[in-house]
């Protein structure tokens, strides 16, 4: 298990330092940043939801900087790139329910806030509809898995209403 929190810190540490080379932050600051990083998750070394959460957060956002920094529009439309986010969205409801909910509010409407034309508009939905289906897989993957196994109330106990069974 330590190894696999090796790895999970690696990666976040990995898109921190991508997502800054990207904004073309100074090689000292990049430096000073991963160090404070390293001490910061020292403590907390281990297998975290909060951190693979934050992970994926971290790679949906490198991935929408890097689609501004190409000089491709906010508005433009590509399924691959917009699908995968959506997964990626998907994937972080699962991990923690609350947050990944913000999350996807976030990762899916915020283009909505820049819209100034019907054309924006127009893309901004079928952005928003690829997204949404990409958040969709996982979700219904999860269902049907709790429906298979009739385990929706424990799910529910421990995930939303947060209930304690000692088995």
């Amino acid at each position: 298990m330590r190894f696999l929190a090796i790895i999970l810190c690696v990666a976040l540490m990995f898109t921190v330092y991508k997502i800054l080379r990207l904004l073309e932050i100074n090689k000292y600051m990049i430096c000073a940043a991963m160090a404070s990083l390293y001490l910061l998750f020292l403590p907390h070394f281990r297998i975290d939801y909060n951190i693979a959460s934050l992970l994926l957060v971290l790679i949906m956002m490198y991935y929408e900087i890097k689609r501004v920094k190409q000089g491709k529009g906010i508005f433009e439309y590509e399924f691959k790139s917009d699908f995968g986010l959506g997964l990626l969205i998907g994937t972080s409801i699962l991990f923690k329910q609350t947050t990944g909910l913000v999350i996807c509010a976030m990762f899916v409407i915020y283009k909505l806030f820049v819209v100034t034309k019907k054309e924006e508009f127009k893309a901004f939905v079928k952005i928003m509809l690829v997204r949404s289906l990409g958040v969709a897989v996982p979700v219904i993957m999860l269902a049907i898995y709790l429906t298979i196994n009739n385990i929706w109330t424990y799910f529910l106990d421990f995930a939303v209403f947060r209930y304690n069974y000692i088995f």
